[in-house]
């Protein structure tokens, strides 16, 4: 199904939205220094979210956004639950939500695309988990679970994606089925 331009542009602002509001973006990025972590939390799910409109993948958007919400959703509830502090003190360190948001779009990638999109993504979320314990922002069982419930929530709500359309085909005097294939 093609989207409408107007729509694409629309999902993917709407998709910045939800990454800006359900991690911590601007604590991390805006009023310290910038780590490649605090980076690629972001580039991952713009990238999965990219791929999914320039394929004309409305679906597997909407599969993209319910998982990475969810994701983020549970690991905010557990960060403010838990309420254990971070290796250097502050507040709110378990589950990694850096992690969460690189491995969601990892699992996405994965899942939805291939092993082809999934092991450059998953690199990088590995990378993502690396750094923040590196960077003494979490403990390692902080970035596992976080990286648990990113792939979690993509595990539920991604299917594999098919390159083979069938759609019916009905008319006043035609009726029949029609298939594509892409590749």
């Amino acid at each position: 199904m093609i989207a409408k331009p107007g729509s694409c542009f629309l999902r993917c602002l709407i998709f910045f939205f939800v990454i800006v509001i359900f991690s911590d973006v601007l604590e991390s990025t805006c009023f310290a220094r910038p780590q490649e972590e605090d980076v690629t939390q972001i580039i991952l799910p713009v990238t999965a979210a990219a791929i999914a409109l320039a394929r004309y993948d409305n679906e597997g958007f909407l599969q993209l956004s319910k998982g990475f919400a969810s994701s983020i959703t549970v690991t905010y509830a557990l960060k403010y639950t838990v309420d254990r502090d971070r290796p250097d003190g502050s507040p709110h360190t378990f589950p990694s939500g850096h992690t969460a948001s690189a491995f969601s779009a990892a699992a996405f990638l994965q899942k939805r695309y291939g092993w082809m999109y999934g092991l450059p993504a998953y690199s990088a979320a590995i990378f993502t988990g690396y750094g923040r314990v590196e960077n003494g922002a979490h403990r390692t069982e902080d970035v596992l679970v976080g990286a648990l419930l990113g792939i979690v929530g993509q595990l539920i709500f991604t299917t594999p994606y098919t390159d083979i359309k069938v759609v019916p085909l009905v008319g006043r005097t035609v009726a029949g089925i029609v298939a594509t294939i892409e590749w």
